[in-house]
């Protein structure tokens, strides 16, 4: 494994939400499996508008949880995974800062080649408009 590798595994172990306990301290099946379901709800949702805002590239992009949002049937030329929720909503705040920062510190793991994903997503979001940020973006309308 090697020092990115062992960074990701770091940060995807502290990401790993607790389980909801009720008053005396035993898990409740129901707090936590309807945490389970809105927390992944959520995370699909983050994982969608990252991907849209984007131009839709053919890439599925997904958690360390095993949340993922794909190209429909088509086969995707790379895999993103997030090692926890705050390295997905930094990169979808503004991707063409943040993403290079959280694939060098070890919380973006890339299944596939880089270069052919980087060109990927390049041309989608040429297309579909542009490459402002989400707050950029925010700020315009």
């Amino acid at each position: 494994m090697n020092a990115r590798e062992e960074r990701f595994a770091a940060a995807t172990e502290r990401a790993q939400p607790s389980p909801p306990h009720d008053e005396v301290g035993s898990s409740s099946p129901a707090l936590s499996d309807g945490g389970a379901l809105e927390s992944s709800s959520f995370d699909y949702w983050l994982l969608s508008r990252l991907r849209s805002s984007l131009g839709d590239p053919p890439v599925e992009f997904a958690m360390a949880s095993g949340v993922r949002v794909g190209p429909g049937d088509a086969t995707p030329l790379a895999r993103v995974t997030f090692a926890s929720r705050a390295a997905l909503a930094s990169t979808l705040a503004d991707p063409w800062l943040r993403f290079g920062d959280a694939y060098s510190d070890g919380l973006v793991a890339i299944d596939g080649d880089l270069v052919r994903l980087l060109e990927s997503v390049y041309h989608s979001s040429s297309s579909a408009g542009g490459r402002a940020s989400l707050l950029r973006r925010a700020a315009e309308a």
